[in-house]
């Protein structure tokens, strides 16, 4: 197996004379990377030098985010001599909001607020980045 966001058995076992299933299961640990979709400099669909062409990327779709894939490989080699190799590619979104926050104190009056973080992962650390956004500016205040 080539890339580290794939789970699957390191064994399996097939009866003979038939087929069997095995699952590959996909466990992204960071949220895929994204790139701006961009018009293409040469439009021009019988050129050779650039492969894409604005008949090959929709009008909707220029200039807007795509998700890059994170990409894997399995090579299965069989008995017989012969191989299997699937290319794996997968998507991770970003996280759905676990809620809002919204604290309110009088001007000086320094005030706490305690919130639970799960980590997910069941035998690593986890480090979160934590955000802060004033979402009203204050007023200027007279002397």
């Amino acid at each position: 197996l080539d890339g580290e966001h794939w789970i699957f058995p390191n064994e399996v076992k097939v009866p003979a004379n038939s087929s069997t299933d095995m699952t590959i299961s996909y466990y992204p640990l960071v949220m895929s990377k994204s790139r701006k979709i961009t018009t293409p400099t040469n439009t021009n669909p019988s050129s050779k030098d650039n492969k894409i062409n604005k008949k090959s990327i929709s009008s909707e779709k220029l200039n807007e985010i795509e998700l890059v894939p994170q990409e894997g490989q399995i090579f299965i080699p069989l008995p017989d001599g012969n191989v299997l190799l699937y290319n794996l590619l997968g998507y991770s979104y970003p996280p759905e909001s676990s809620g809002l926050i919204t604290i309110e104190t009088p001007a000086k009056v320094p005030i706490s607020k305690s919130i639970t973080i799960s980590n997910w992962l069941t035998n690593k650390s986890q480090e979160f980045t934590i955000k802060t956004e004033i979402s009203e500016m204050p007023s200027i205040a007279t002397s």
